[in-house]
């Protein structure tokens, strides 16, 4: 199991990089990145902040300056989940800015179609030529894709993001982050905020997860509980390795 998010975490080089890409020569960790939805209170995500997490900006450009790492999701969820068409208007217009930053995005998701299969990878495929250079993107993968399908579609692309329903995603996460792994990519889980889930994705090795749940609900303790779970076990772990070093 992975550590969830970044604060805390030492070795012998000294407080883990927010910007880390491989495992840690020194002590073979490599955390999985912990990003708060942009909607909530204010207060909650200074907050966030401050527990040393990453932000996710959902397609309206904000200040990443406080946060000590920070994404861009493209909107498409948020226009399905409330019944709007899609407008990718402000995810342009926010990835030409942060582009432009001094602290450029860990990632960018690619405009996608929610629960799209197919039609989804198409359309995320059809954006390729339209981003700008210079940009870390991950593809969005949704119910009803297979790895095969990306087959010869992976240049340009950083790491997958998994979507989709909920259902789906739990049914094919962890292939998805198998299969992301062997090509050399990143793989993020969306929407990863209850207690199960957040220690289901450290699990299955995901490289990171968000969830919008804990700014608007304050509900950041959940994290905190699944941080310390995760710790007891990897103790644990790490304890009885020991006393079988000593038989």
């Amino acid at each position: 199991m992975r550590h969830i998010g970044i604060a805390g975490i030492e070795c012998f080089d000294g407080p883990c990089d927010p910007g880390i890409r491989k495992i840690c020569g020194s002590c073979s960790v490599r955390p999985m990145k912990v990003y708060v939805g942009n909607e909530g209170r204010h207060s909650g995500r200074a907050l966030m902040a401050e527990m040393g997490y990453g932000v996710l900006f959902t397609a309206h450009y904000g200040n990443p300056d406080r946060y000590i790492y920070y994404c861009l999701d493209n909107g498409a969820y948020g226009a399905w989940s409330s019944g709007r068409t899609y407008d990718s208007g402000p995810f342009e217009r926010a990835l030409e800015k942060l582009l432009k930053h001094e602290k450029q995005p860990d990632f960018s998701v690619i405009p996608d179609i929610v629960a799209g299969g197919i039609d989804s990878l198409e359309y995320s495929l059809s954006w390729l030529s339209k981003l700008p250079k210079g940009g870390r993107y991950y593809l969005a993968v949704q119910d009803g894709m297979k790895p095969q399908d990306l087959e010869g579609h992976l240049d340009g692309i950083s790491g997958l993001f998994v979507g989709g329903t909920l259902d789906w995603k739990i049914k094919m996460g962890e292939t998805w982050v198998k299969y992301a792994h062997t090509k050399g990519l990143n793989c993020h889980i969306g929407r990863a905020g209850t207690f199960n889930r957040i220690l289901w994705a450290s699990r299955i090795g995901a490289d990171s997860i968000d969830s919008m749940s804990w700014a608007r609900h304050d509900s950041y303790h959940i994290l905190e509980s699944a941080n310390a779970q995760q710790s007891l076990t990897a103790q644990t772990i790490r304890d009885n390795h020991k006393e079988k070093v000593k038989e």
